[in-house]
């Protein structure tokens, strides 16, 4: 097949705002993320993979809740999430959250989302505890504790070594995309 443009290219070719903002995002990071999920590399990300990456985070989720996850961008209702309708959220996330300003997330679901890391319940995420989620999650990432100080040093604004909730908040908001 070559010549053929991969769902990755077309992708890419589609969604230009990710560089005209700036971010960082690369079409190998958003398909290694997709890869990620696709836990059996079908090209897919099924209810059965959403499921075991929620429960490598601790989440006990219902059929429910995972039907619905997937419907919300399942586009030609197959039941799954193929790469595309998955770089059709990222643009969708890309374009009209991080354009407009809006947060990602509401702030229960950052603090959901902080209470994974920070296992201790100190209001911090240390480079430990960032290393025991990434290593529960199977991600090479988690291997090292230097490469996880170095991911907390490039959000941690007051230099203290943690990631407080307000960084936290911080990354995953338009905020930290617009800078």
């Amino acid at each position: 097949m070559t010549g053929t443009p991969t769902p990755v290219d077309e992708f890419v070719q589609r969604c230009p705002a990710g560089q005209r903002l700036g971010l960082s995002v690369t079409k190998d990071e958003i398909e290694k993320v997709f890869n990620f999920f696709d836990e059996n590399k079908d090209g897919l990300i099924s209810k059965d993979d959403l499921r075991h990456f929620m429960e490598k985070l601790g989440f006990e989720t219902t059929d429910e809740e995972i039907n619905s996850m997937v419907k919300s961008v399942d586009i030609n209702g197959d039941g799954s999430v193929d790469f595309l309708e998955f770089a059709n959220l990222y643009e969708a996330l890309v374009t009209e959250e991080v354009m407009t300003g809006k947060e990602l997330y509401e702030e229960e679901d950052l603090q959901d989302a902080f209470n994974v890391f920070d296992a201790d319940h100190d209001g911090f995420i240390t480079p430990v505890e960032l290393q025991t989620v990434l290593i529960k999650l199977g991600m090479k990432e988690g291997a090292s504790l230097d490469s996880c100080i170095k991911m907390i040093e490039n959000v941690d604004d007051d230099r203290n070594g943690q990631v407080d909730f307000k960084e936290f908040k911080k990354l995953m908001t338009a905020d930290f995309a617009r800078g």
